[in-house]
């Protein structure tokens, strides 16, 4: 950690307030952006978290069935939430860190749309990431990973939900514009 304002916490966090992470200690720690790394969990992208959205619907309920998100970024009934390396993000022939880059770039644009009003938010549009994870799986299903073997690519019923079906260069494109009319606010 080399800058005063930033804080390594290795205590167990118990709680997000409004105003915070609150830890395991009692500690309350004001924060404006939280990161979750969950590690290597290609199927639980939780990663033990209990995160809530709308109507009291848990992460882990909307992903029951396998993960899927709009652009591997943002997950409908989940406003303002932005997941880095979410599903179908995943790559066999380039580096990661490409496509983190784009979801780093499209994120901030999605968060400048909001003008830094403070209740103002972005919710991806359900039908706009059904069509989404539709044209994902019909790309996925005449590629290596989506073979007739079980593997950490896939769900149980055979979804690809780890890996993008294209080039970089083609998910830099689908992600270089942010569109407010994908999202309701």
């Amino acid at each position: 950690v080399s800058r005063d304002n930033v804080e390594l916490v290795s205590e167990p966090s118990t709680r997000i307030e409004p105003e915070g992470i609150r830890t395991a200690d009692g500690r309350l720690h004001e924060v404006d952006v939280i990161v979750h790394a969950t590690g290597f969990q290609p199927l639980d992208r939780t990663g033990g978290a209990e995160i809530v959205g709308r109507n009291l619907l848990t992460l882990r309920e909307a992903w029951k069935d396998g993960p899927e998100a709009y652009l591997g970024v943002s997950v409908s009934g989940f406003p303002n939430m932005f997941i880095l390396y979410g599903p179908n993000t995943h790559l066999g022939h380039h580096s990661i860190l490409f496509m983190v880059e784009c979801q780093i770039d499209y994120v901030l644009k999605a968060i400048g749309s909001l003008d830094g009003e403070p209740n103002r938010i972005l919710d991806v549009d359900p039908e706009v990431q059904r069509r989404y994870n539709e044209e994902l799986q019909r790309d996925l299903a005449g590629t290596a990973f989506a073979a007739g073997c079980a593997s950490w690519y896939k769900t149980g019923d055979g979804r690809v939900v780890n890996n993008w079906p294209a080039s970089i260069e083609a998910y830099k494109e689908r992600t270089a514009v942010f569109e407010p009319k994908d999202y309701t606010r």
